[in-house]
């Protein structure tokens, strides 16, 4: 059991203010384990400990004495939090202010594109070491192992801390490396496994593609309202395939991304289609991310559009995909804000979202 803080009592303005707190992009962590392959660099990982408690309060906080230890003769009393604890509002916050400055401390600059990654390189350049924090996971990357072992020795002495080793998994993705082809392979085959079972869907029969060839995407009836119970386990189930599609799968980007627009009031076709998905990634669980650090392969990005294919509203689907290493680190595919007039237009817009 863990003693946690009732924040839903706290009150903003007297004792929480900033709740916001960033983590590393999806894209980021693809990328710079694409780049880890190409430069073949090492990849370690930790895991901090209770993280949240050592978040300093920057706020006068009183909480009740926890029901059956409170002190005899002194029930009335309340206790003072000298540090952030579990529950509060503010708590991830201020355990990611302490880290932050940790880092910064040991010359470490956070990145202007993504506030979860940082970076450190000697003055002369020819050392690189980067952190991607995700909460209380810590990725390492870089191609100097004593400068590695040096962060992590610092950190621990800091922090309670589980040094992993060389990363085998990182906020429930699989990584798996060979050194001797430069190759690492990025898969959620585990989570796609337990939402299948979740969803009762495990002796299903696998499909052969995301969604079925001609299926038909479109609006419930104007008379139509979805059960919630019904509205419930259909989000249930987009949530889920979503961040499957988000972490390694850009293969069913396109179908999550357009059952998603119906989450308010899902009808029975838009829930067959979605376990249609399930059917698929049942089929497709081992699909895997493969960085060929041997490609010696840069950066090179694709775009491309459908002109006026959604049938509510007419409008265009941009689609993009970019590529390291010869396999994907970054994916989109999303609806355009306005309606294109030509097949010319929509896949100039796609260019320039891609761009």
């Amino acid at each position: 059991s863990r003693l946690v803080a009732r924040g839903f009592t706290q009150i903003w303005g007297e004792d929480y203010h900033e709740t916001f707190s960033p983590v590393a992009r999806f894209e980021s962590i693809r990328y710079l384990l694409a780049h880890a392959a190409l430069e073949d660099w090492e990849i370690e990982s930790m895991d901090v400990k209770t993280a949240f408690l050592n978040g300093d309060l920057e706020e006068e906080i009183y909480m009740e004495q926890p029901e059956g230890w409170a002190v005899p003769g002194k029930e009335d009393y309340v206790c003072l939090l000298k540090k952030a604890i579990y529950g509060l509002k503010q708590a991830s916050r201020q355990w990611n202010l302490k880290i932050h400055n940790s880092l910064l401390a040991l010359d470490f600059v956070r990145t202007y594109s993504d506030a979860g990654v940082y970076v450190y390189r000697r003055q002369r350049g020819d050392m690189v070491t980067i952190i991607v924090l995700y909460v209380d996971d810590v990725l390492l990357l870089g191609d100097n192992p004593s400068h590695i072992s040096h962060v992590k020795r610092v950190l621990s002495g800091q922090y309670r801390m589980t040094d992993l080793g060389a990363a085998q998994r990182f906020i429930g993705l699989r990584i798996r490396r060979d050194r001797s082809t430069r190759s690492i392979f990025l898969d959620q085959e585990e989570y796609i496994t337990s939402v299948i079972a979740r969803f009762r869907m495990a002796n299903c029969i696998p499909a052969a593609t995301p969604l079925p060839s001609g299926a038909l995407l479109e609006k419930s009836q104007t008379d139509y309202t979805a059960r919630p119970h019904f509205r419930s386990h259909y989000q249930s189930i987009i949530g889920s395939i979503l961040y499957a599609m988000l972490g390694t799968r850009p293969d069913i980007a396109y179908a999550v991304t357009r059952l998603s627009q119906y989450n308010s009031n899902p009808n029975k076709r838009h829930l067959k289609y979605a376990k249609y998905i399930l059917r698929y990634l049942a089929g497709t669980k081992d699909f895997c991310l493969h960085y060929d650090g041997s490609s010696n392969s840069g950066l090179i990005a694709y775009s491309d559009s459908d002109w006026a294919e959604s049938r509510d509203d007419r409008h265009s689907t941009t689609g993009n995909l970019f590529l390291m290493a010869n396999y994907a680190v970054s994916w989109a595919s999303r609806r355009q804000p306005t309606i294109s007039l030509s097949s010319t237009e929509a896949e100039y817009k796609a260019a320039s979202d891609a761009c």
